[in-house]
C-alpha cells in the first residue's frame, strides 16, 4: 500500500494589490502595489499514489496542487504558481484542463502573452472553453485588438452568464468602445452577481463620470464608501478615457488596473501579478482597458 505524505506549510503573505478595481482588492486599490516579501507554501513528500489510511488519494493530491496554484495567483505569485504546476505535471504526467488554464493565467500575468495564448486556444476544445475565450480576450486587450477582445468576452459570457469577472471585463471593454448602455448592463449584472464587487462598483462610477452623470457617480461612490482621493482618481480615469489617453496604472480596473479595461500593459488581469484597477477584471490598458 502506498501512502502519500503531504505536508503543507503556509507562510503569511502580505501584499497590497491593485491597479484598478480588479481582483483581490486591498484597502487602497488605487495605490501602487507594495513590495511583497514572503515565501509560498511548500508541498513536500510524494512517495506514492493512491489512498490509504492517513494518506491522500490521487484525486485529493491533484486538488491540493490546484488549490495551491489558485492561492499563489490570488496572492500575486505567478512564479510560484508555475513551480507548483510543474511539480504537479511531474507527478501526474499531464496537467488537467484546469491546470492548463491556471498555467496560462500565470504566464499572462508574467507578460508571456504568446505562450499563454497558445494554451488558451487549446482550452477551446475542453470543458474550459469559456475560460479560454476570456483569456484570449485579455490577451487581445493587452495587444490593443479591441474587436477580438469584445468578441472573445462575449463568447465567454454566453457560455458562463453568471461569471461576474467575465461580465465585468465585457462591460469595461464596451465602455471603452463607447457603448455605455451595454457596458452598464454588464457591469451592473457583475455587481449583482457578486464576486469582485469593488471592481464593478468602481467601473460603474467611471462609466457615469464618462457619460456626464455626476450625480449617479457621486451616489455610487457614497454607497461604496469611496473616499475623496480615490473618487478623484476615478474621475480622472474617466477623463482620460474620454480624451483617448492611456489609463493610469494603479487604480481600480480589470485585471490589470481595476475593472477590466484599464491596466498598464496587459490590462484586465495585469501582468506582473498586479491587481486590477477597476474596470476590467483583468487587464491593464494603455489606452484600452484593464482596471
Amino acid at each position: 500500500m502506498s501512502i502519500v505524505m503531504v505536508c503543507v506549510v503556509s507562510t503569511l503573505v502580505t501584499a497590497c494589490t491593485t491597479t484598478g478595481v480588479p481582483a483581490d482588492a486591498d484597502p487602497a486599490p488605487w495605490k501602487r502595489p507594495e513590495t511583497m516579501e514572503s515565501s509560498a507554501p511548500v508541498v513536500q513528500g510524494v512517495e506514492g499514489a493512491g489512498g490509504g489510511e492517513g494518506g491522500a488519494s490521487a484525486g485529493e493530491t491533484k486538488k491540493l496542487y490546484l488549490d495551491l496554484v489558485k492561492e499563489m495567483l490570488a496572492k500575486g505569485l505567478p512564479h510560484a504558481a508555475l513551480a507548483y504546476l510543474a511539480a504537479m505535471e511531474n507527478q501526474e504526467g499531464k496537467l488537467p484542463p484546469e491546470g492548463a488554464y491556471l498555467r496560462a493565467e500565470a504566464l499572462r500575468k508574467l507578460g508571456r502573452l504568446d505562450e499563454a495564448q497558445v494554451i488558451y486556444h487549446a482550452l477551446l476544445d475542453t470543458p474550459f472553453v469559456a475560460q479560454g475565450h476570456h483569456g484570449l480576450g485579455l490577451i487581445a486587450a493587452a495587444k490593443g485588438d479591441r474587436a477580438a477582445e469584445i468578441s472573445h468576452f462575449e463568447r465567454a459570457v454566453r457560455l458562463r452568464p453568471t461569471d461576474s469577472r467575465m461580465r465585468n471585463d465585457l462591460g469595461f471593454a464596451l465602455m471603452l468602445q463607447g457603448k455605455p448602455k451595454e457596458a452598464e448592463f454588464h457591469l451592473r449584472t457583475a455587481l449583482e452577481l457578486g464576486g469582485d464587487k469593488r471592481r464593478s462598483e468602481r467601473n460603474l462610477i467611471i462609466l457615469h463620470y464618462l457619460v456626464g452623470d455626476e450625480s449617479m457617480a457621486e451616489r455610487l461612490a457614497v454607497q461604496a464608501g469611496i473616499k475623496a482621493d480615490e473618487k478623484a482618481f476615478l474621475r480622472d480615469q474617466a477623463m482620460r478615457i474620454a480624451r483617448g489617453l492611456p489609463i493610469v496604472p494603479g487604480g481600480t480596473g480589470a485585471d490589470a488596473a481595476a475593472v477590466p479595461g484599464i491596466a498598464p500593459t496587459p490590462r484586465l488581469d495585469q501582468t506582473q501579478g498586479g491587481a486590477d484597477t477597476s474596470i476590467p477584471a483583468e487587464r491593464g490598458r494603455s489606452g484600452n482597458g484593464g482596471f
